[in-house]
């Protein structure tokens, strides 16, 4: 074989028998970019991070398989194509899409794939060939779009019951806030204690329903309220006891109480270091529940099958 060319541009690293693991990195990066979704046709086949939950529902997906079951791959079929005449793009939200499984095995063949030559893919039940990027939509689809859309549609059938008819005002209330409230990204809290970037919207979900809530759901709960209290009272440094708060309590306590650290500082008087001074008010005989553990965890950082009365 010839001495490898310099330039990741350079068509001769195709159909030349190099090996993904043997190429530099530059060519690994350009092979990365060229098998993402350009912004133009994510813009057209997506739905748009900012669109409102009712719309979103009323997005039109592509049929897609939910489990290996529904997406029998017979022995011998061939996935990557070296013919270069793809079909029209708009196929793509008709044509079935593979089960997360499935992809995940795609797009780990598919960077050698593209040093091999090939420059589609086809999938069952389809004669059509797709640009290698149209992984990139599909893997979108199956792991973000689906479960959003999914979360978003049960809720609000489940607003949209007759038991619910007695309570029309605060229906619509909801309803017109979804028409407002982008499907994705997150939501900040006050809480110092909470995670930075915030909290998943589709956690917001979990209100539309009869499911068991979460620490994300509490969590919401309690910083709604804390930001009631901080109107009010401007002037006064407030906490709450989210679960976040709680977990980093126990951390702290725990480390303190088995690791023999100086984790507490009482005299801190930094905002960051609230559960510090709040620790070290506990004492040997001081119980603490977690989430994490229904026990109780004693001063001296025993752990008792029966809380101590």
């Amino acid at each position: 074989m010839d001495e490898p060319p310099k330039d990741p541009l350079d068509p001769s690293w195709r159909n030349n028998g190099h090996q993904l693991a043997d190429v530099p990195s530059a060519v690994k990066n350009y092979i990365a970019t060229e098998l993402k979704m350009a912004g133009i046709f994510r813009s057209l086949y997506l739905p748009n991070s900012r669109l409102s939950v009712t719309n979103l529902v009323a997005f039109t997906l592509p049929p897609m398989a939910a489990s290996a079951k529904e997406y029998h791959v017979p022995s011998g079929h061939t996935f990557f194509r070296q013919d270069a005449n793809h079909a029209d793009l708009d196929n793509l939200r008709t044509v079935k899409v593979p089960p997360v499984n499935v992809l995940a095995t795609l797009m780990s063949e598919s960077r050698q794939k593209w040093l091999d030559g090939s420059e589609s893919i086809c999938l069952l039940g389809s004669a059509d060939l797709f640009p290698l990027w149209s992984l990139d939509f599909w893997i979108e689809l199956q792991l973000v779009v689906k479960p959003a859309f999914d979360s978003w549609e049960k809720g609000i059938a489940w607003l949209s019951r007759k038991e619910l008819g007695g309570h029309l005002r605060e229906v619509k209330a909801v309803f017109k806030a979804l028409s407002r409230l982008s499907w994705s990204g997150s939501i900040p809290l006050l809480s110092p204690h909470s995670p930075g970037n915030g909290i998943p919207v589709t956690s917001l979900t979990k209100f539309l329903s009869r499911d068991w809530f979460t620490s994300l759901q509490i969590d919401q709960m309690v910083d709604h309220i804390l930001g009631d209290i901080k109107a009010a009272f401007p002037a006064r440094d407030v906490h709450l006891m989210d679960t976040a708060m709680t977990a980093g309590i126990l951390k702290h306590y725990r480390r303190s109480k088995c690791e023999e650290t100086d984790d507490y500082d009482p005299n801190a008087l930094t905002k960051d270091k609230f559960v510090q001074r709040f620790g070290a008010s506990l004492d040997d005989h001081s119980e603490l529940f977690g989430r994490d553990d229904h026990r109780p965890v004693y001063g001296d950082g025993r752990n008792s099958a029966h809380p101590r009365r």
